[in-house]
């Protein structure tokens, strides 16, 4: 294959014949057929013959000469056809190819360890291709300073080479002579305002706003690749590089632009290289704020050259300087909100009437960052409903590009649930036909392959997500008329929400079970039952779990969660009701599903059984089936299980055994009173693994239950199983005491943490730790960037350095789920009360187990057949937890 490449190098490399010019384009198009086979032979795993350092060396020598070669073909006027011209098309695979490998096999230190032989592979590429790739890279990408002609997808491939490449030092000597000229004349221009851009703008605005949020161009577009070389550059090699290229421009673009005269032909130009510059800023903001005499000159800046143009008499500048205002304020610098939150909050606020339509989507885009500033509220709530209003006109005026007007009509709605929420029948309305127009080619023609339409469409269904859970912070109306609200809300989506379950909609299950779970939580808080239409979707749900949608048991959790809470009485009452979502759990058991998907399983049996258990005299006999069927299935699994899973295992077992705390007798009939005694023994080895709470409660509630029994199990039986529940309410009392104790020091040294830190917020953001960071010339970046991974894989390390709390804790709080959510609320984390440290609601929250086990204890012992029995020890620790219930 080699031998053909060269044979059909020949052919390219000289000018078409004029007899017959198609020659010359089949043999460039054979070309680009073997690099796309050589790439796809690579791209995972190295082939062992690439080891030999002639094969490897006339490989690379052949692509490289083919990729420094200057096109042939006649000048090419449209961008996409240039793209796709054949030589072009070639040089992209080759860049491709390269690109993979710097990545890949760079460095003899990064190879992939199932590649014993690519140690070889690095070494030969490093020491005799690297360099010369580099340099390769470098010729192309300067075509266009020399008036020839560079296809877009081979210059964004080029400058993600540079990109890699100037982690290694050997590599950056190749680059950094010609720095000044890559920033200047390469990078610089793809970030300017082009006329391209400005033909677009002038003639098709939403298209315009659509393509700056089209995140498939990140990985064509030079633009994006350009930005994130800068920000590479900021992190390893800033001071030879950024900073004196950022005071290039502050004396070529954004001071003379300060001083050219209105109207005039430089400050045109000037405004176009200023568009540029502020995209520079954003891409190396995190260098700019981190350290203090950075950052005060970045916010002198800002005040002096950004901010203003929210007012500037040209739309694209107005817009940039909206877009960069917003991603400075996504970094929750506090110097920047103090000193111009404020202004550029309002500025954002007066471009939404703006006259020109990507002015304003870039100040909506701009606001969901700013709203979250300190100050931000008094001043949006003033304003939320008419920024709602005009936000909603926006979406009606930018066809497919609406979606970028999401993410700030999310942060009004959760933000600002007072203001809004009145508009919520009229907004829900709004993106029902939003989302009728983006997602019907997908539901209806089955097209799935338009990425940007299927996002929109996830987009809106969170966002409606978003408004149903927004009726919970809803403060203002009476309960009576936040019901009234949500019904026709729940009016609204009755289309929607009827077609759910067919396989149509796969696309967007999760978002739509997300949507159903919200409606349904939210309806049983607000009228303690369920509407007649979403009873009437179980079914529905349970035909599509067993149809196609079991892998989306997770997202099924809380409507069956609500389901059960809420209204289990009417679900009884539907046919097959309880019934259907017994199969649910089994099929969740069974082998043909893994172990997160028992767990899931295991976690809707919890909530079935403990809600039957509130409605026993509805339906006893149907009760008890249902709860020998889940008894014998989690036993099943449960012995099944490997016993490494001791997660599950927990799980499992806590399932038989709330069975049996519901009713013991039919449970010890149904599996057999000597398999729930081996059950009980076999786990009661191993209590030191039960790290839930949950799981010694719901052994402790069946220990109880199974006292209770008469003639069932030996009476011998009943005093080893009471010392049991004893064990476990002292390990209970303790886990309880330890977890306070730590959260309330987390919440203390958080709080601390939190007051000293200046700059940026701790949680906003990972703070740059800029002593050191800017590299050598003569330094790699490997060891540096493998030190930053680990760094952050050290999460837990980094607390406790912080906090002055140990490790232990930390993993002990961590696995309570307490850490993740002290984060965000501390005052929350100190108010927590729930067994495993969670917000989520669990019934077995409520249940006192030492009241059940002292009451169970009484009643059992009544005829004192076997407390005479019991050792001393045992029944003054029974004494002790009675002393507790009076």
């Amino acid at each position: 294959m080699l031998a053909l490449y060269r044979n059909l190098d020949v052919i390219v490399a000289k000018p078409p014949h004029p007899a017959d010019p198609t020659v010359r384009t089949n043999a460039a198009m054979a070309q680009r057929l073997i690099v796309k086979v050589f790439w796809s032979c690579t791209q995972f795993i190295l082939p062992p013959c690439m080891a030999d350092v002639d094969t490897l060396t006339s490989w690379m020598n052949a692509f490289l000469e083919t990729f420094r070669r200057p096109t042939l073909h006649p000048y090419i006027d449209d961008v996409e056809e240039l793209n796709i011209e054949p030589e072009w098309k070639t040089k992209k695979w080759i860049a491709n190819v390269l690109t993979r490998f710097l990545k890949r096999y760079g460095s003899p230190k990064k190879v992939p360890i199932d590649e014993p032989w690519a140690k070889q592979v690095a070494l030969v590429f490093k020491e005799r291709h690297a360099e010369e790739a580099t340099t390769a890279m470098l010729e192309v990408l300067s075509a266009e300073t020399k008036g020839q002609q560079l296809s877009q997808r081979v210059a964004h491939l080029a400058l993600d080479f540079i990109e890699e490449a100037i982690e290694t030092a050997a590599l950056w000597a190749v680059i950094h002579p010609h720095v000044d000229t890559l920033l200047a004349r390469i990078v610089f221009p793809y970030l300017c305002f082009l006329p391209s851009d400005e033909e677009t703008w002038v003639n098709d605005p939403s298209e315009y706003v659509r393509k700056q949020y089209d995140f498939n161009d990140d990985f064509t577009s030079p633009r994006m690749a350009a930005s994130n070389l800068l920000t590479k550059m900021s992190d390893l090699r800033s001071k030879s590089t950024i900073l004196p290229f950022i005071q290039y421009l502050l004396q070529n673009v954004l001071d003379p632009f300060q001083r050219a005269p209105v109207g005039s032909q430089q400050r045109a130009t000037l405004a176009r290289q200023k568009v540029g510059a502020f995209a520079l800023l954003a891409a190396v903001k995190a260098k700019l704020m981190s350290k203090q005499d950075l950052s005060e000159s970045f916010l002198s800046v800002l005040k002096t050259h950004v901010e203003p143009d929210l007012r500037a008499e040209f739309g694209f500048l107005r817009a940039e300087s909206a877009w960069l205002l917003g991603q400075i304020a996504a970094r929750g610098w506090n110097e920047f909100s103090a000193q111009l939150g404020e202004a550029s909050l309002r500025g954002c606020v007066n471009l939404l009437e703006d006259s020109e339509l990507p002015v304003q989507a870039a100040a909506a885009g701009a606001l969901q960052f700013l709203m979250d500033q300190d100050g931000s509220s008094a001043l949006i709530a003033g304003v939320a409903p008419q920024l709602l209003q005009r936000l909603l006109q926006l979406m009606d005026n930018m066809s497919d590009g609406y979606a970028s007007l999401l993410p700030a009509v999310d942060k009004l709605v959760v933000r600002y649930p007072d203001e809004i929420m009145p508009l919520t029948v009229p907004l829900v309305q709004r993106l029902m036909v939003a989302f009728g127009q983006s997602a019907r080619a997908i539901i209806v023609d089955g097209d799935d392959e338009d990425d940007e339409m299927a996002f929109a469409s996830a987009q809106v269904l969170n966002l409606i997500s978003s408004i149903i859970s927004g009726f919970a912070e809803w403060r203002q109306p009476s309960r009576e008329e936040k019901a009234s609200v949500l019904h026709s809300v729940e009016a609204e989506l009755q289309p929607l929400l009827s077609s759910m379950f067919d396989e149509s909609h796969q696309v967007f299950v999760e978002e739509l079970l997300d949507i159903l779970g919200s409606l349904i939580m939210q309806t049983g808080e607000l009228n303690g039952k369920l509407s007649p239409f979403l009873l009437s979707l179980i079914p529905r749900m349970v035909h599509g779990f067993h149809d196609w949608a079991a892998d989306y048991a997770e997202h099924m959790m809380e409507a069956v969660t609500g389901y059960l809470r809420f209204d289990l009485p009417s679900v009884i009452s539907l046919d097959g009701g309880t019934n259907a979502f017994v199969p649910m759990i089994k099929r969740l058991w069974s082998d043909n599903f893994d172990d997160s998907d028992a767990n899931f399983g295991s976690r809707i049996a919890d909530m079935l059984i403990l809600n039957l258990n509130k409605v026993q005299p509805l339906s006893n006999e149907l009760i008890q089936q249902v709860i020998v069927e889940l008894a014998r299935g989690a036993a099943e699994r449960c012995v099944k299980t490997a016993p490494d899973q001791t997660a599950l295992r927990q799980r499992l077992f806590s399932i038989v055994m709330l069975c049996t705390y519901v009713d013991a007798g039919s449970v010890l009939k149904g599996l057999g009173p000597t398999s729930v005694m081996q059950l009980i023994g076999s786990h009661s080895n191993d209590l030191h693994l039960f790290d839930r709470i949950h799981s010694k409660k719901s052994l402790i509630l069946g220990i109880g239950a199974i006292l209770c029994t008469r003639g069932v199990i030996d009476e011998e039986s009943k005093p080893p199983l009471l010392n049991l529940a004893i064990r476990l309410q002292m390990m209970i009392d303790e886990q309880r005491t330890s977890n306070c104790q730590a959260g309330e020091q987390v919440t203390e040294s958080l709080a601390a943490l939190s007051k000293d830190t200046n700059g940026t917020s701790p949680f906003a953001f990972a703070p740059i730790n800029d002593q050191g960071s800017d590299l050598e010339d003569d330094q790699d970046a490997t060891n540096f960037v493998d030190d930053l991974n680990d760094a952050d894989e050290g999460g837990l390390e980094k607390l406790a350095a912080g906090t002055g709390i140990s490790v232990e804790t930390l993993e002990q709080l961590n696995t309570n789920g307490t850490i993740e959510h002290g984060f965000f609320d501390l005052d929350a984390l100190a108010e927590e009360d729930d067994d495993e440290g969670t917000f989520d609601s669990h019934p077995l929250d409520d249940i006192d187990e030492v009241e059940c086990l002292v009451r169970n204890v009484k009643e059992s012992t009544a005829d004192n057949t076997w407390w005479s029995k019991v050792p001393e020890q045992d029944k003054i620790a029974m004494e002790q937890l009675a002393r507790r219930t009076q």
